[in-house]
């Protein structure tokens, strides 16, 4: 068994640990639901800023920033390939250990750009009276004869600007310090387990990776070190905040954890 790992100060987005201090010190635990709500959408970045959110008591943001810290964790090096596909962050525990994070992205920069042009080969068109009809597409008397509201159709849908909506990231972050399953084909394997992940210290990763991203993270997979399911509870728990609504807002359809299976925990 890998030695317990115990942080001080505390991952604020860990639900277990804030929970339960709330509730230790006649705090109501829906307190945690505002502070991991301004924190994921941006509304507030630091445990200090937490004075600014309505309907927190201000006597409860120094008990906070003695107890929790925002991110238990810190980037060290940021990494991008030189084809702007992946990022790879390299992020330091409070302890001392090292685990990887890595950006996934996808999509056309240059997706939103819908001008067309004319092919110099192609000799521009005439129509009977002699008139130039170069920039005619395929189907441009078609819809002269169509009915008025038709035409009207076609014409507000012209005038709707597309927006690019293909550009997005995927993250693949650890669950645990190493890994017990020594699988052959994994480097992870060759460690052994040194201990498992908060789930707080998952999630940072998450909010790590978003300040980072070049497109939105849409997606997240847990594919980085260690095996998800050797680590269920902190896993589940990061899991349902990422998903949250309330919180980070992914889809569950979004979110993949890979696993070469861990046959206690599937039920």
């Amino acid at each position: 068994m890998p030695k317990r790992r115990h942080l001080s100060p505390l991952p604020i987005f860990d639900e277990q640990a804030l929970i339960a201090f709330l509730k230790a010190n006649d705090f109501k635990p829906v307190h945690a639901m505002t502070i991991w709500h301004a924190l994921a959408h941006g509304k507030i970045h630091s445990l200090a800023e937490i004075k600014n959110l309505d309907n927190v008591p201000k006597k409860l943001v120094p008990m906070l920033e003695a107890k929790f810290a925002l991110t238990t964790s810190t980037v060290q090096k940021v990494q991008h390939a030189k084809d702007q596909q992946t990022t790879k962050l390299l992020i330091q525990l409070q302890d001392g250990s090292n685990i990887e994070t890595v950006l996934m992205h996808f999509g056309n920069n240059n997706a939103d750009d819908d001008s067309s042009t004319t092919s110099a080969s192609s000799p521009p068109r005439e129509d009977g009276n002699g008139k130039n009809r170069a920039n005619e597409g395929p189907g441009a008397r078609e819809t002269k004869i169509r009915t008025g509201g038709e035409e009207k159709k076609n014409k507000n849908k012209k005038k709707k600007k597309k927006h690019n909506t293909n550009r997005r990231s995927t993250l693949c972050v650890s669950s645990q310090v190493g890994c017990r399953m020594g699988c052959k084909f994994c480097a992870t394997g060759t460690m052994g387990l040194r201990g498992h992940l908060l789930s707080g210290e998952i999630i940072e990763q998450l909010y790590h990776a978003r300040q980072h991203s070049l497109n939105p993270v849409r997606n997240v997979v847990f594919m980085g070190m260690g095996e998800p399911l050797d680590n269920f509870d902190s896993v589940l728990a990061a899991v349902t905040a990422m998903s949250d609504p309330r919180r980070f807002g992914l889809a569950p359809s979004r979110i993949t954890v890979s696993t070469v299976g861990v046959s206690c925990c599937y039920h």
